[in-house]
Order: structure tokens, then sequence, then C-alpha cells
């Protein structure tokens, strides 16, 4: 065969096997058609609840108001109201802790028969009462879900601890957490100088559509003071109520034989020592300080003790006297209420009333007055007063190592603003004293 034809056949061969493997191709397609396009089934809405069969009234608790004297507002006969308070008492309603404007619906027959109730307690926690036609009323607790989320701040002291918090956009309960860890060794009132750090780790409680709620647990801080140096504290749990808390690196709790202050404040309004009165209008000692605080703020014993009385005690209101190990003897007067009763043994941070403006007062405050002896002393020194720092148990150690481990580098990396720039001075002359740290404000 010549070398052109054996070029043909060549040619002609590939020609026959492209268009053979086209064939196949395209069969091979209709063999396997494409499924057709089928859009994503619309999700079927869930039926609203069915509303309670009665008429629906709307109400809120007033000063001074229980559930049954709010229930007796809308004309609901006492049976009726009894029907209602023994369904919650089933389900261990707070009856002692009903507040002022929390809301409520309840729906009555034309009648006056009540078929149902909503009680809600907070942003969370909804008491509903709903008739069974066999049981009568039945009362069950609804909880929102939440989640905690772990977040972190830094922040410097320009005017207080308290105004740095606000400024970063959180609230004033985080700062109650902040002042809780260090309520042994830190003096929010006095020590805090401007430029002074802190570094926070802590939850934040989010409802599932994302809004925040407020604030879970304060796991790690830290606060670095021109007055006090550096304070960390590590929150951790041992299943154990009396060794749970916060602790330094080394293990040690920061709990000590008394708290700094009786409350979450950091707003000192008077001080001890010298001053006019507000209202005698002259000048005269004030054995105690003053801490501004709205009315209804706890108030808790500042140290383990006995209540020698609860009471009315002419200008200074009701006021709560506890003595203490060692002749220490606290006062807290101008209560709202009085939450303990005389003999009675308190712990340490257990409330012991609500703030006031009871007895001889120009507004809602509590005054908190200390006794040694006998003989008044400033408040304030009372963290001066050294008492035996607790260490965790062995058992717990390798534990709070880990922990350790964990947090430390997390804390020491949350980021904090720059220091200020310090004012340039004039050189200090020999013989002239060295100036004072320039104090925050309160």
């Amino acid at each position: 065969m010549t070398l052109p034809l054996q070029r043909s056949v060549r040619f002609c061969f590939a020609v026959v096997l492209i268009a053979v493997v086209q064939i196949l191709a395209w069969s091979g397609c209709e063999r396997t058609p494409k499924e057709p396009f089928q859009p994503a089934p619309t999700p079927t809405p869930e039926p609203a609840p069915t509303p309670p069969p009665g008429i629906p009234l709307e109400g809120a608790i007033q000063n001074g108001q229980t559930l049954s004297t709010a229930l007796a507002e809308f004309q609901i006969e006492s049976p009726e109201a009894e029907r209602i308070i023994n369904a919650l008492r089933a389900v261990d309603f707070p009856f002692r802790k009903i507040r002022p404007h929390q809301s409520f619906t309840v729906w009555t027959t034309e009648d006056g028969h009540v078929t149902a109730l909503d009680f809600h307690v907070d942003r969370l926690r909804t008491y509903q009462v709903r008739e069974d036609p066999d049981q009568g009323l039945i009362a069950t607790l609804h909880e929102t879900p939440t989640v905690n989320r772990v977040k972190n701040m830094g922040g410097r002291v320009e005017t207080s601890v308290y105004a740095s918090i606000l400024a970063a956009g959180e609230s004033d309960a985080l700062a109650s957490l902040v002042s809780n860890v260090f309520a042994w060794d830190v003096d929010f009132y006095s020590d805090p100088r401007v430029g002074d750090s802190f570094r926070l780790i802590y939850e934040k409680r989010f409802v599932e559509d994302g809004e925040s709620i407020g604030y879970g647990r304060l796991l790690a801080a830290e606060y670095d003071g021109e007055v006090t140096g550096i304070k960390r504290g590590y929150w951790f749990e041992t299943g154990d109520e009396l060794w749970d808390g916060f602790y330094d690196q080394d293990g040690k709790q920061l709990k000590k034989t008394f708290l700094v202050a009786p409350l979450d404040t950091m707003r000192v309004t008077s001080r001890y020592g010298m001053r006019r009165h507000p209202i005698l209008g002259r000048r005269m000692m004030h054995n105690g300080v003053d801490y501004g605080a709205p009315v209804g703020t706890p108030v808790w014993a500042v140290a383990d003790g006995k209540v020698t009385s609860a009471g009315s005690a002419g200008a200074a209101g009701r006021m709560v006297k506890i003595s203490h190990p060692g002749g220490y003897v606290t006062m807290y007067l101008h209560l709202s209420r009085i939450q303990v009763r005389s003999g009675q043994r308190v712990r340490q941070r257990q409330m012991i009333g609500r703030v006031g403006s009871t007895g001889r007062s120009t507004g809602p405050h509590l005054d908190f007055r200390v006794k040694h002896n006998g003989r008044y002393i400033n408040p304030q020194r009372l963290r001066m007063i050294a008492s035996p720092l607790k260490v965790l148990p062995e058992k717990h150690q390798p534990a709070f190592k880990a922990l350790i481990e964990k947090m430390k580098p997390q804390l020491t990396r949350v980021k904090i603003p720059p220091a200020p720039a310090k004012q340039e001075t004039n050189p200090t002359p020999e013989n002239a004293t060295e100036a004072a740290p320039t104090p925050a404000t309160p």
C-alpha cells in the first residue's frame, strides 16, 4: 500500500472512532436524564397558641401590693384568688419576692370565674396557670432558654472604674461583679488613680433572638493600680460552696474576714470624720461612711456574726447591729427593710436588709458604721485587719493549676487602652515634697 493511501485510511479510521465516541456519550446522557429542579418546600408556620377562654385583664403589681390585693382590684373574689394562689404554691411561686411593676394577665368569664393567669416574674420567667377540666387550676413555670457567651474587655480609669465600664457599653451589673471580686482588697472610692487599668473575662447572657439580658459569671479579673499594685482573681468551683470563689494564682482565696463595703456600689456620698450635718446644719463628727444607692439595693453583712438588734432606732431609722469576733460591731442605718431578727447568726455577704431613707435622712443611702471595743473607727480601715488566708486543699490543686494555665494567658492578652501621657511639670525643688498621685473622681 502506498504512503498516501495509508494516510487516507488512518484519517478515515480516526473520524469513525470520534463519531462512535460521541454517539455513545449522547446515548449515555439520554439513559440518565438530569433531574428537574425541585424548589425547597416552604416550612409550614407553627399555629399561634390558642388564647385561654375568658376576658383578658392586664395589670401590674403596685407598691405594697401582694398578688391577692392586686387581683382584688379586678373584682376577683377571694375564693377565685385562693384557687390561683394554691395552684402557684404547688410550683414554689416566689410570693415573698413579688416586686412593683411585675406584670400579669388574668382571664375570667363574665360571671367572675378565673380560667387562666400569666405572671411575668422577669424577662425570662413566666408562671402560667391554666384550667384543667378534671384537676382544676394547674400552674407551670416557663423559662426562656439562654446561652452564655464568653466576652472580655480592658479599660483605664479616667474618672472611675464604674464610669469606664459604662463607657465601654456595659452596664452597672458588670461593675458590681468586678467589685465583688476585689471586695476585700480594693476600695473603689479612694484607691483608683487616673491611668489605672483593668482586664475582665466574663459571661454575657443572651436569649435566642440575640438580645442581651445580663451577665453570668465573672471568670477572671485584673486590677493594676498605682495604689493597689496588681490584683488578680480567678473564679474556681469545687462543688463545695465553702470553697467556691475567687482565688489568686497561688490558690489563696481572696475572701477575708471583712468586706470593704456592705453593698455593691462605688459611690460614697459622705466619709468618716468631721462635717457639716446636712439636716442639723452644724459641724459634728460623722461616725460612718454613707453609700449612695437606690431604695431597695441589697445590703449584706460584712463579716460572720450575730445580730444584736434589728428594728427602728430613732434618727438612725431602721437599723441592724451585728457583733463579730475580736470586739467588732457593725451598724447599718436608714434601711427600708430589715431581713434578719435579733439573735440570728449571719454569714458574710448574707443579705440583712435593703437601702432606704428612714429616720433622719435627706435621701436614699446606707450609713455604715463600725465600733471596735466600744469606740467608733473608720469603716474603710476594715480591709487592713489581717485574717488567715484560706488555701485550696491539695485535692483541688491539679484542677486549679489547669484553670490558671488556661485563664492567665487569656487575661493578660486582653487589650487595654494606652496610658494617658503624663503632663510635664517643672523640676521639683530640693526641699519640696513629692506630689501625691492624682485620685480618680468617685
